[in-house]
């Protein structure tokens, strides 16, 4: 589900409401497209009073779709200890696998996005220096380092920062300032 090729198959079918492709092949009954359209919101529901409870006011998508940033190859190795030091997360996300907002999901676990954008990044072609950016997590890959996570929730929120471009304007800006050499 969620390809463009799919959804225009279902918005065809939609308006087919006796067609044999909305048949439950497992039932001797002949369903139609509002018998598994009923069906369908049956089971939706149910799901959400099981996983959300029975107030309808407590239904919000980042209680359920939720993204933890997971850091390879430790944060998949299976040692807790190590896992919690460089995985952040999860938090409630937005989003989804057809908007500009992108994020996806395996259907197997449709509530926890496995995908999502590298970077998202606005560019200025007529300022550079105005351009907008922001990572998932943070610049540095260090989990001690104060920007291993300090973009996370601007990432989440949809909000950046400025994408300083030019040397004077990346210089004024530093923080820090890392210097290479060769070896003598």
């Amino acid at each position: 589900m969620g390809t463009i090729r799919n959804n225009i198959f279902f918005h065809q079918l939609a308006n087919q409401p006796d067609s044999p492709w909305w048949d439950n092949q497992n039932t001797p009954e002949v369903e139609t497209r509002d018998d598994i359209m009923a069906q369908a919101l049956s089971e939706a529901l149910t799901w959400l009073n099981d996983n959300l409870g029975s107030n309808m006011d407590d239904w919000v998508w980042g209680r359920i779709h939720t993204a933890t940033f997971v850091s390879n190859p430790l944060g998949q190795s299976g040692i807790s200890a190590i896992e919690s030091l460089v995985n952040r997360g999860p938090f409630p996300a937005d989003g989804g696998n057809s908007i500009v907002n992108a994020t996806g999901w395996d259907p197997s676990n449709p509530a926890a996005i496995d995908w999502h954008p590298s970077m998202r990044m606005i560019v200025d072609l007529s300022n550079l220096n105005a351009s907008q950016v922001v990572l998932p997590t943070g610049q540095s890959g260090h989990p001690y380092s104060p920007h291993y996570d300090d973009q996370i929730l601007l990432y989440l929120n949809g909000q950046y920062h400025t994408m300083l471009w030019s040397r004077t304007a990346v210089e004024a800006a530093a923080q820090d300032t890392l210097t290479l050499q060769p070896a003598p």
